[in-house]
């Protein structure tokens, strides 16, 4: 009898010390300039002690319970990360949208054409799809209105993969998206109504799955599809055309590193210190190649199937350069393909293709002159917004930081393991390691990077004053010989949210510390793949 109560209260304290859960939010998405109440939807959030938020400038205060009212600033607009903090440690993040658009909340009785919720032009419907269901809304229209049809799912975390279906009165499907060009796997339609009257809008998952976690933010209006900026990186201050995955070029908007609202459509417009060059069509053959001095950013597009962009550049003998694309992670839906051939056209060497996400190419040139780098779209595919950007510098010797995990939990007066990985390059200097974002009173054990040496494991004391529910948000950076390199985690974020396939660039480089009363849960051990 004594054995079963040791182990009941061995339970009882186990679920005791288990971190918040964060399901999601809602609303889903808030307006700029408000005060907003968001409830949050998970486990264990009666009381939470702190809050992180990527958006510096968003004020956040806690109140009873699940919820908090957060104040956004007027020209507050894009997605948002929130992350939760109680005594027993700190929640997975959750986003929410900056939206110009009023939210309502599914009524759940929407599973059958007859019973279709009536959704509002110029509003958003926050919603749960179940297992097996379909969602029906209506909406009134004028004939040869634009209507604009967002389903935000995959694109805030959600496990939804929607398919949207619009029927006319008659139930006649008029518009069908799967997967939208630039928006994930979720779907976006414009159709213009033959008639004045009634439609309706069919929401389900791709595999009819459901449940608190396909959830889904649909919005409807006329506003623009915004995919991605021309060019995808530019200096601060320079104005930047905006893309959609029609021919029309929305607007242009002033480069200053965070979201732009166009027109409804949200893009991310991000900056950096570049040399521009931009191809002038035709640039498709050798004899039309467009040529470039290095270093350069090369921005182009692919408008149509099959295109090819031709460069003309000149390297020394012995030369090494690299060669690293912008598309994917910049919001452009396409994958560039690299390749590089002498002054007669023969190939010497190409980019290795790593899936939707960014390449690169470095080439050390055996002898001195005229080269070309030819770039084309890894599947042929073509369109407005296939926009890309192409950064040419030359080999200089450096390192990369990789820090694997994105969240750690330790007791106040406890050490916790920060494992983190090298990558070099011709670099073989001793690596000095810092965290800025925690505050003076932590000790570090193994702060450095040996030289030659590719990994570490960083030992970090938590002050034993340090009050249990704190939330500490920070960064790794590696210093030597005057470079100074901050650590990514961007393969963590992929590999813990594998649905989100392009995680806020934002959240890259990101580390979480909830500092507990108690010794936190053990974490479950990854199976080695």
């Amino acid at each position: 009898m004594r054995s079963i109560v040791i182990a009941l209260l061995a339970a009882a304290q186990f679920v005791a010390a288990q971190s918040p859960v964060l399901h999601r939010v809602s609303p889903l998405g808030i307006p700029a300039g408000q005060t907003t109440e968001v409830k949050l939807l998970g486990e264990r959030l009666d009381e939470i002690t702190d809050v992180w938020c990527s958006a510096a400038d968003v004020r956040i205060e806690t109140t009873n319970g699940p919820r908090l009212l957060m104040t956004t600033p007027k020209d507050a607009v894009g997605l948002v990360a929130l992350r939760v903090a109680t005594t027993n440690g700190v929640s997975d993040f959750a986003i929410l949208m900056i939206d110009d658009l009023a939210s309502a909340l599914e009524g759940g009785t929407n599973r059958a054409v007859a019973d279709a919720q009536r959704a509002h032009f110029g509003a958003a419907v926050d919603a749960i799809t179940d297992e097996l269901a379909f969602d029906f809304y209506s909406f009134d229209a004028k004939k040869g209105d634009t209507v604009s049809i967002d389903v935000v799912a995959s694109r805030i975390g959600s496990k939804l993969d929607p398919v949207l279906r619009v029927l006319d009165a008659r139930k006649q499907e008029l518009a069908f998206c799967e997967d939208a060009s630039g928006a994930a796997r979720d779907c976006r339609v414009q159709f213009r109504p033959p008639a004045t009257g009634e439609y309706l809008l069919e929401v389900r998952d791709i595999a009819y799955g459901g449940g608190p976690e396909h959830f889904y933010r649909l919005r409807l209006g006329k506003f623009g599809f915004a995919t991605c900026t021309f060019p995808v990186v530019a200096a601060p201050g320079t104005d930047v055309a905006v893309l959609g995955p029609t021919n029309e070029r929305l607007k242009s908007v002033a480069a200053r590193g965070r979201y732009a609202d166009v027109g409804g459509g949200l893009v991310m417009v991000r900056t950096a210190e570049l040399t521009q060059s931009f191809e002038r069509e035709p640039n498709d053959a050798l004899q039309k190649a467009l040529s470039v001095e290095i270093p350069a950013a090369v921005n182009g597009r692919f408008e149509k199937p099959e295109d090819r962009d031709w460069f003309r550049f000149r390297a020394g003998k012995d030369e090494r350069l690299v060669f690293l694309t912008k598309s994917r992670s910049a919001g452009s839906p396409c994958d560039v393909f690299l390749e590089l051939r002498d002054a007669e056209g023969r190939s010497i060497t190409e980019s290795n293709p790593v899936g939707a996400q960014d390449t690169a190419l470095t080439n050390k040139f055996t002898s001195a002159g005229d080269y070309f780098l030819v770039a084309r779209e890894l599947a042929g595919r073509g369109a407005a917004d296939f926009a890309y950007q192409i950064e040419v510098r030359k080999f200089e010797p450096t390192f990369t930081l990789v820090v694997d995990e994105v969240k750690f939990e330790a007791k106040n007066g406890a050490e916790f393991s920060v494992p983190i990985s090298c990558a070099r390059y011709d670099f073989n200097e001793k690596i000095a390691l810092e965290f800025p974002g925690l505050p003076d009173g932590y000790k570090f054990e193994n702060a450095t990077i040996e030289e030659k040496k590719t990994n570490t494991t960083v030992k970090i004391k938590v002050p034993a004053d340090a009050a249990p529910g704190t939330l500490l948000a920070f960064s790794v950076v590696g210093s030597a010989k005057h470079k100074q390199v901050a650590a990514t985690t961007m393969a963590a974020l992929r590999r813990d949210r594998p649905l989100l396939l392009q995680p806020p660039p934002e959240l890259d480089g990101v580390v979480v510390l909830g500092v507990t009363g108690a010794d936190p849960a053990p974490r479950p051990r990854r199976r080695r793949t």
